[in-house]
This record gives C-alpha cells, sequence and structure tokens, in this order.
C-alpha cells in the first residue's frame, strides 16, 4: 500500500477539482448573465479571423485564376509566333504546300468565315467569363457556408463546453472526496457471515442471512481465478491508473448500437468503488463521482488490495444450500466444495464469469438444487477460457483441455443445512448474542437498559442495528456448549422423551363450567380435529463454579413446536423452591438447623378473607413434630410453611432469591407475602434455567455464579469485542450452603429422591431435590454432583395435568428421565460429572449431639409468664378457623413459671459454629401454636 502522507496525489486532485469546478461554474455564470458581451466577443474576435482567413483564401484563388488567363495568353501568342517562323521547304511540292496553307490563313476566302471566326473567339471569351464567374459565386457561396457553419460550430461548441462545464461542476459541486482512511473504512467494509461454535470450536451453524460470505486474503486464491477475473473482467488492470476511456467509449457505442456481444465500460476499480463507496444506481452524477473516485483509489492502494477486495466482496451466485453467496471463498466451497486455492482451471473459469450474471450463470436454484439447464453456466466458462488463453494466462492445450472437461460432475449435491441453523440451539445463541451486541452498540450511545426498555422504538432501533451487525459482519460466537453431551441430550429426548407423558387432548372451560375440547386444523387435510399436546421437557447442565452452559433440552421437538423450554417457559417451580425460598434463608439468620423441631400440625394460613388449610402430599397431617431433616427430604408442606412464616416474622426472606438470580419478574415482591411461596406457587415462576442456577449456589460453597451461555464473540478481523467475566454473588455461608445441600442427600437416599440413584450407572455424591405443583401440572427434579447440576422439568405447555401412566407417578417417570440424562453424561465425558469428588465440608461444620424430640440440648426448662394466656387465646382462635378443634379451658395448660427438666432420647447431627444448638427452651418449636407449645411440656411432667 502506498504511504498516504507521501502522497502528493491528494492535494493535487483537489487543487484541480476546485480549479475546474471554480472555471466552469464561472464560465457558466458568464453564459448566461452577459450574452451580449458574448456575442461583441465573437464578432471583434472570432468572426473578424474567418473574415481575414477566408479573404486570404480568397485572394489566393483571384491570383490562381489570373495566374491561368495569362498562361493561356502566352499560349496563343507562342502558338502565333510559330506560325511566322516556320522552317524551309525540302522540295518544290513540299513548298507549295506550304505556300497553299499560309495563303488560307492570311485570307480568308469570304467574308462569311471570317464572321464565323469572330463569333467563336467571341463564344470563346464569353464562356471563359461564364466559367470564371460561376465559379467564383459557388467559392463565395461555399466560402460562406462554411464560415457560417464554423461559426455556429464554435458557438455550440463553446456553448456546449460551458453547458458540461456547468453540468460537471453541479455533479461535483459540495462534494468532498473521500479520504484514504474512508476509502480503506469502505473497500474493508465487507459483509462476511458469521458463525456460531461449540465450546470445543466445531461449528454449530452459520448465521442466518440473505448472503453468505467470508473474506480471504489474495494469497490464498487460485492464480487460475485471479487471471480468470482479469482477462474477463477488466483486462487492462495492471496497465490503466482506474479508468479505461476507450473501453468506456466502447461500450457507450456497444449500447448505443444495440450490439448482442458487450463489453463492460467499467474498470474492476470502478466496480469496486460502485459496490464499496457509491450506489449501483444509474446516473450521471454517480458515474462521474466514479470515475473520480477509481482515479483517487488508484492513487492511494496498491493493484493487489483493489483485486483482493474486490474478489471478496462480489456476489457469485447461489451454493448448494439455495444461499446468496458473494466472494471466492464462499463460491469456491459452496459450488465444487474446495478451498480457493485449490480450484483446478475449469472450476476457476466458471467461478470468473459468474459476476457478470451471477443468478443466471449460477448452477443451483434458490433451493440448492442444481440446474437443469446450466448451459449458460458452461457457456460462460468457455468464454472466460478463451480470454485467459487470448492474454496469455494459459497456453492451447490447457485452453482445450479446460473447455472439454466435463464440469457438471464437480457440482456438489444439494445439502440441507435446516438441521443445523433450525434448532433450539441456534435460536438461543443467535439470540444472546445479539442481546450483547445490542447491550454495546446502545451503552456506547451513552444509553441504559433503563432507557431501552421503556422505548420501544428505541428498543427496536437498537434491535435491528445489532441483528445486521451480527449477521453481516463475519463475527464468530463462541458457546459454552459441549457438542458430545449436547447431542447426546437430544437422543435421550428423542427416544424417551415419550416416557413423560402421554399426548393430551386440550380442553378449556366454557361460561357455564362445561368442559370442552379445543379444535385446531390438521395442515394435511385441513380437517378440524382434537387438538392434541405432548408432555414437553426443559433440561439444562450447568457448571457449578463457573456458571457455563453445557448442554440443555429445549423440549421434544422443533420442528412441532419451537418454543425453547429450558430458557424461555416460566413455570411453578414447586416444592424445588423450599431450600431456596424457606431452608437455606432460615439456617442463614439463626432460625433454623438441620435438628430443629417444627410441628406437622394442622395448619390455616390466611387467603385473602378466608384461611386455607395446608396439608402434606396426599392431604396428609401427621399430627407430630419433625425435624427440619426429615422436612425438607420428605418435602413436607406443612412444616415447611411454617419456617417460611417465622422467618416473614423475623426476617427478611425477600433478599435471598434475587441473589440467586431469581428477580421479581420472576417471583415479584408481592409474591413474598403470600404463604403458598414456601410451596412453590408464584404468580409468574422461575424459568427451568433460573432454578437450576439457583440450585448451584449450594455445590458453590454458598456463592452464586451467573449462568451463561456466549464465551465470546470475535468481529471479522479476529478481534474479541466481548469475553464473558464471571459474575458471582455471595448468598449464604458455605456453612449454610453445606447444611442444605447436605439435608436434600438425605433426600435423595431416603426422602422423596429416594431410588433415583439405583437407576444411575455410576456413584457420586449427589443432592437433589424434587418438586410437583398442584393438580401435577409441573413435574421437576433437580441434582447436583460437586462439579455440574442438572435440572428436569416436564409438563404440558396448556398447564394440564400430568397423569400417573401404568402405575407410575409423573415424578417417577421424571426422576427416571433425569437418570437417563445422567448417564449420558458419564458415558460420554465422565469427568465432567465429578465422580471421583465429594462436597467438601467446611472448617465451620460441628456435629453436635442433641436430643431427638428438641434438636437441642437436654437442660432445665421454665414456663414463662403469660404462656397460659396465649395458649388459651390461640385455642379459641383455632377453634374459630378450624372446624373441629377441642375444647379448651385455662385448667387444660401448664402454669406460668413451671420448672421441668428434659432429657432423653438424643441423635447427632451437624451444625454452624455460628448458630450451634443451645439448652433446650420453651419456645423451641419453629413456628409452634401457643397451645401446642405448652400442652408438649404438660405432658414432659
Amino acid at each position: 500500500m502506498k504511504d498516504p502522507q507521501k502522497n502528493k496525489g491528494l492535494a493535487f486532485l483537489k487543487n484541480v477539482s476546485n480549479t475546474v469546478h471554480s472555471f466552469f461554474r464561472e464560465s457558466g455564470h458568464l453564459l448566461k448573465r452577459d450574452w451580449n458581451f458574448l456575442k461583441l466577443h465573437w464578432k471583434q474576435s472570432v468572426v473578424p479571423f474567418l473574415h481575414r482567413f477566408f479573404s486570404k483564401v480568397d485572394e489566393s484563388t483571384r491570383h490562381l485564376f489570373h495566374r491561368l488567363q495569362d498562361n493561356v495568353m502566352q499560349w496563343k501568342q507562342r502558338r502565333n509566333s510559330s506560325s511566322s517562323t516556320k522552317p524551309e521547304p525540302e522540295s518544290t511540292e513540299e513548298s507549295l504546300v506550304l505556300a497553299e496553307e499560309e495563303k488560307i490563313d492570311k485570307e480568308p476566302n469570304n467574308q462569311e468565315e471570317a464572321n464565323v471566326q469572330e463569333e467563336k473567339g467571341k463564344f470563346s471569351s464569353s464562356l471563359w467569363h461564364s466559367f470564371i464567374f460561376g465559379f467564383n459565386v459557388t467559392y463565395n457561396v461555399i466560402r460562406n457556408l462554411i464560415l457560417i457553419i464554423a461559426i455556429f460550430l464554435i458557438i455550440g461548441g463553446a456553448f456546449a463546453a460551458g453547458t458540461g462545464a456547468g453540468l460537471f461542476a453541479s455533479l461535483v459541486s459540495g462534494q468532498e472526496p473521500p479520504s484514504y482512511e474512508e476509502m480503506k473504512t469502505a473497500i474493508g467494509d465487507v459483509s462476511q457471515t458469521s458463525s456460531m461454535y461449540y465450546a470445543s470450536g466445531e461449528m454449530i451453524s452459520d448465521f442466518r442471512s440473505d448472503l453468505k460470505r467470508t473474506s480471504i486474503p489474495l494469497d490464498q486464491m487460485s492464480d487460475y481465478i485471479v487471471n480468470g477475473i482479469i482477462a474477463t473482467e477488466d483486462e487492462y488492470f495492471r496497465e490503466h491508473k482506474g479508468v479505461v476511456p476507450k473501453a468506456i467509449m466502447r461500450a457507450l457505442v456497444q449500447q448505443v448500437m444495440g450490439s448482442s456481444v458487450t463489453s463492460g465500460g467499467s474498470t474492476l476499480t470502478q466496480q469496486l468503488v460502485k459496490q464499496q463507496i457509491l450506489s449501483s444506481e444509474v446516473t450521471f452524477e454517480r458515474k462521474v463521482n466514479e470515475i473520480l473516485i477509481a482515479y483517487r483509489l488508484e492513487n492511494y492502494f496498491s493493484k493487489d488490495e483493489i483485486l483482493q477486495s474486490y474478489l471478496n466482496i462480489s456476489p457469485f451466485g447461489r451454493n448448494n444450500h439455495g444461499n446468496n453467496i458473494a466472494g471466492v471463498h464462499e463460491a469456491a466451497t459452496g459450488i465444487f466444495g474446495v478451498e480457493a486455492s485449490e480450484l483446478s482451471l475449469p472450476q476457476a473459469a466458471f467461478i470468473a464469469g459468474l459476476p457478470q450474471n451471477p443468478i443466471v450463470y449460477s448452477p443451483y436454484t434458490n433451493s440448492g438444487q442444481i440446474k437443469e439447464d446450466v448451459t449458460a453456466g458452461l457457456s460462460r466458462k468457455n468464454e472466460v477460457l478463451f480470454r485467459m488463453y487470448r492474454e496469455g494466462y494459459i497456453s492451447e492445450d490447457e485452453y482445450k483441455e479446460a473447455k472439454a472437461y466435463d464440469l457438471t460432475q464437480d457440482f456438489l449435491s444439494r445439502e440441507d443445512t435446516d438441521a443445523k441453523n433450525k434448532s433450539y440451539l441456534y435460536d438461543e445463541v443467535e439470540k444472546q448474542a445479539r442481546e450483547i451486541v445490542m447491550e454495546q452498540l446502545y451503552t456506547a450511545d451513552g444509553k441504559t437498559a433503563e432507557d431501552i426498555s421503556k422505548n420501544k422504538d428505541l428498543y427496536d432501533k437498537y434491535y435491528e442495528m445489532a441483528d445486521d451487525d451480527m449477521r453481516l459482519n463475519g463475527y464468530q460466537v463462541y458457546s459454552t456448549i459441549d457438542k458430545p453431551i449436547y447431542d447426546a441430550f437430544q437422543q435421550v429426548a428423542a427416544n424417551y422423551g415419550y416416557t413423560l407423558g402421554r399426548d393430551k387432548t386440550v380442553t378449556y372451560k366454557d361460561k357455564n363450567g362445561r368442559t370442552k375440547v379445543r379444535y385446531e386444523e390438521d395442515p394435511e387435510t385441513g380437517e378440524k380435529v382434537a387438538m392434541k399436546r405432548p408432555a414437553e421437557t426443559g433440561v439444562q447442565l450447568l457448571d457449578n463454579t463457573t456458571g457455563a452452559i453445557i448442554a440443555f433440552v429445549g423440549g421434544r421437538d422443533y420442528e412441532s413446536n419451537m418454543y425453547n423450554h429450558a430458557f424461555t417457559a416460566h413455570r411453578q417451580p414447586g416444592s424445588t423452591i423450599k431450600p431456596l425460598v424457606v431452608y437455606a434463608p432460615a439456617i442463614e439468620e439463626g432460625i433454623l438447623t438441620p435438628a430443629s423441631i417444627i410441628p406437622d400440625t394442622r395448619l390455616f394460613v390466611k387467603n385473602g378473607n378466608e384461611y386455607k388449610e395446608i396439608t402434606n402430599v396426599g392431604k396428609r397431617v401427621s399430627g407430630t413434630n419433625v425435624d427440619a431433616r426429615t422436612a425438607l427430604s420428605k418435602s413436607m408442606n406443612i412444616p415447611t410453611t411454617r419456617i417460611f412464616l417465622a422467618a416473614q416474622e423475623s426476617g427478611d426472606p425477600t433478599k435471598y432469591l434475587p441473589l440467586m438470580g431469581i428477580g421479581t419478574d420472576s417471583i415479584p415482591e408481592s409474591d413474598y407475602q403470600n404463604a403458598s411461596l414456601a410451596l412453590g406457587g408464584t404468580s409468574n415462576g422461575p424459568t427451568i434455567l433460573e432454578q437450576t442456577s439457583a440450585f448451584t449456589t449450594f455445590a458453590n460453597g454458598g456463592v452464586h455464579t451467573d449462568p451463561y451461555l456466549i464465551e465470546k464473540i470475535e468481529n471479522g478481523k479476529g478481534e474479541v469485542i466481548y469475553q464473558h467475566e464471571t459474575k458471582q454473588t455471595k448468598v449464604f455461608s458455605p456453612e449454610t450452603a453445606y447444611l442444605t445441600l447436605d439435608m436434600m442427600r438425605d433426600a435423595m437416599n431416603s426422602g422423596t429422591g429416594k431410588g433415583t440413584k439405583d437407576w444411575l450407572n455410576f456413584n457420586a455424591d449427589i443432592y437433589g431435590k424434587t418438586g410437583t405443583t398442584s393438580s401435577q401440572r409441573d413435574i421437576w427434579f433437580i441434582g447436583s454432583t460437586p462439579n455440574i447440576t442438572l435440572s428436569s422439568w416436564t409438563g404440558y405447555d396448556d398447564n394440564m395435568s400430568i397423569d400417573t401412566e401404568g402405575g407410575t407417578s409423573a415424578s417417577i417417570r421424571n426422576r427416571r428421565y433425569w437418570a437417563r440424562l445422567m448417564n449420558a453424561i458419564y458415558e460420554t465425558n465422565p469427568t465432567v460429572l465429578g465422580t471421583d469428588l465429594t462436597f467438601k465440608q467446611p472448617e465451620g461444620i460441628k456435629t453436635e449431639t442433641v436430643l431427638t424430640e428438641t434438636g437441642m440440648k437436654p437442660g432445665e426448662v421454665t414456663v414463662p409468664s403469660g404462656s397460659v394466656a396465649a395458649a388459651q387465646k390461640y385455642a379459641e382462635q383455632r377453634k374459630k378457623s378450624q372446624p373441629g378443634a377441642p375444647d379448651t379451658s385455662a385448667g387444660t395448660w401448664l402454669p406460668d413459671g413451671t420448672k421441668i427438666t428434659i432429657n432423653g432420647d438424643t441423635k447427632q447431627d451437624i451444625f454452624s459454629s455460628h448458630h450451634l444448638p443451645g439448652v433446650t427452651k420453651y419456645n423451641f418449636l419453629i413456628h409452634g401454636p401457643a397451645d401446642e407449645q405448652n400442652l408438649f411440656w404438660k405432658n414432659k411432667r
């Protein structure tokens, strides 16, 4: 590339442009303002000149005729002179003859003959004078005509020149020539195909786009393709300075004459200017600017730079996928399946002929099928070969051999790429990449996420900008997805997704409360048929430490349902929310330990103006006290709700879920006022990704790491424009996290998840939690090893219940499905699971011995003052809100101030050193009713 700092062409061109522009502009104004002065100028200057010129011509002509007359007179005199000086006769006979002739000459026979001679003389003189007169008249007419024509030509030419100059000036008026940097940016601004990749670097797919283009350097292009393009599109490319005037004139003449064979008037440089700097509109203004900028471009850039840019941006028709393609790389790989550097001569000649009419000469239809008739492209290929031979790029033998070669055998067969760019994975990577680019764009403009969310027009603007950027600028988007595991998950979904639940007919309630069947149109027959829906699946696999999304399942079948349940669906979390919103926060706040005791007795909570009874699964109420470990592992609703109510009274349970990535858009703040939240009852609900990510907090020592799918994004130059940065938030202490996960170990061993590990093909340290919502609309299981967390959700999109089938509950079917996914990981890459690892116990975890009945140490308890009154009051309230509650009286209660020593069976459990168990207290029951507290101690006397 030439050094722009040392190149004086810019200053020169600017000076010339300014001078020409000023001159022609002033000339135009002169013609318009002072036409009389212009006529006077022509009369005083040009016309006298022409008059003098033709006067000299006239004088010369007259002189010529005078000389002619003189010559005639001299000839006559010589003739007469020769007659008077005749030679002496040699004989008498000859003398007589001569004498006779002389006599005849000197003496006419009679007067009549003399008159004839006189008339002849007069006629000859008259004829001569007539000729001279006619010649003079003709000459003067012609001279005047020439003079008039010359005047008109000069005036017309001057007017045309002035008009052209004015037009030229108006076309370039007010337009600054592009700078070096602007031209460099323009010719380098080549839209390129963007692609997405798995974590391993293997391509997922190219981004869907109207045009596929990949730029490569010139040295990676075959000499055949380079020479073919030059020979066909611009034979003087190596010699000209940007424009070939005679080529422009030739093309213009061919156009005017309507020639069937035309040659382009634009050089490669001009074509590059038209495609990258100007537009393709057919106007004089664009053409003038195109010529000027072409000269300018050649002044700043080398031939190779111009050629490389041209070969990377020119359209080359379609590939075997039916995509529009540009650049020789996409042409080579998309038509012949080879790199641009490996093209054979006939292949290169075929590609070199495409830019003239890419769609006509392309061998493919818009669906990627090979055309029935490809003769147009093959004929064009032969024309390219001939021009290469004519220009000396190939020999005659090479020309004949390449022309005879059957190129149709090299065309790639149609290939369907729908499977690559029509999937849950493609959609999600594209969506998240666009969001990242969009954020960069509006942030660069000083906008915030709040600005964008409040202004739809602003959102749409940056959305479109980001979408264009992402698709056309050759972005390389690298995801966190492990391809082998991802593929294995899709196989599990395809093979066993049907086991989650049968296809169900969609129903609804009409205004009278009657159940009705929904109908839809059969796409094949057009008939109305009952609408049926399959039980869907949503799966997420996360790295506990980094938050990377390793794999997921978006649904049963993308073609029938493109809704991505793994990322998009907000579902009721059921009991999977219990450790997140109830147990861990209560432990962190010092309200609860694994050994704490909670009553599993009848519980009524306010629901509007009424009271709603909370029951365990199957509407059971044990009427006993249970410890927290048991309550969580068996997913008991009543104890869980009591813990949540206790936390509401003494702490702020709303602060923990947002720290784990479940924001108010999923669970609004108003939901925290409802006791049903403890059991997973929400007005909206978290996504499968959010719920899974929250669970990683326990495996990660109480620290939540934001989940992510996009590792990095590179632009078309290979520059990293985005690199994921880990975002971690401390939610719980390591001790709280460990205690919670240890309680969920029991869920796997003896609780609601019992039997799940039996379906695994390996042993590992695993904690997990089941989840089922009311009416069996959502079924969950989330389990973690030290390395990963895997979730499995199933349900119907229309919120229908999932039935027990074949005697097997939906929960069991889902856990078996989860186990199949875990086995798929183990079979694909067992190191991902961390089967050789165990959850590390923090130093702050202590083992203590406590009473089984109270979860605290043995000791003496005194009934506090006011306990009897509180018990009596609660009993009376219970009687009002709970039908069938027993009658009580003052004699029922243990009196205030009574001392009781508590001891008995003990057990060991683990505790946080921050909240070690103390001596048993009177109100040891978590959210224990006053009457039940008193009665417990009365029974201990």
